[in-house]
């Protein structure tokens, strides 16, 4: 089945951020975030049939149990990471409504429209940006550790074609640099980075071991 991709306009946002006070800020700023991550993939459905929403939640989660110590930003940025690429929502409106840094981050693991699946070189490209983005902000790439985590667990409903690409390019590219993040000397986020390197090295090796016909549901084996 498609996804529905759809332009939100400014309006569709409130205009003005939750209210700022330490405690209570962080659950409405989330809160917030959950309803624009509901309204911006309304409707839209992965090609198993399932509704969209259910990706960004995942990621949240697996985010928490493995950072639940990590700043606001971090679990706002894993629940509006697709908003961007899937929904149309804008970097100003992120701005906006939740600060530079989150705006920062979506926009970082946000990839740029193109038909078809992105060449090494884009994927080369697509990286080498977010990497930038996780010099300053050191969770950027813990959430697309998660991102690819998700697909890989729930990548049976693929096309063969799609399916193989996602794990060439998965073993080629993203291994060796979330590797690299895991094992950090002096890296704060390192155990967080190994715990899901880990889980993805984990969910490589289920789906590649796998005749096509019995690819479990991984992330309801986890």
């Amino acid at each position: 089945m498609s996804i529905y991709f759809r332009r939100l306009p400014l309006s569709a946002i409130s205009p003005e951020p939750p209210a700022q006070n330490a405690t209570t800020n962080r659950f409405a700023s989330l809160q917030h975030a959950l309803v624009l991550a509901h309204r911006a993939h309304g409707g839209q459905r992965r090609l198993d049939g399932s509704s969209f929403i259910g990706h960004p939640l995942a990621v949240f989660q697996l985010l928490m149990n493995a950072a639940p110590l990590l700043p606001a930003a971090a679990s706002i940025a894993a629940l509006l990471h697709d908003t961007m690429e899937k929904s149309g929502v804008n970097k100003r409106q992120l701005e906006l409504q939740f600060g530079q840094e989150v705006a920062d981050v979506v926009e970082a693991l946000t990839r740029k429209q193109h038909t078809g699946a992105p060449s090494r070189a884009q994927e080369h490209e697509y990286l080498l940006r977010l990497t930038r983005v996780n010099e300053l902000y050191p969770y950027a790439l813990l959430i697309k550790l998660a991102d690819r985590i998700h697909n890989i667990e729930t990548c049976h409903f693929l096309p063969a074609d799609r399916r193989d690409q996602l794990l060439t390019v998965t073993r080629d590219l993203y291994v060796p640099l979330f590797e690299a993040q895991a094992y950090r000397p002096d890296f704060p986020l390192a155990g967080a980075y190994q715990l899901l390197f880990k889980r993805l090295v984990r969910a490589l090796a289920i789906v590649e071991d796998l005749p096509p016909m019995r690819r479990p549901r991984l992330d309801r084996m986890a």
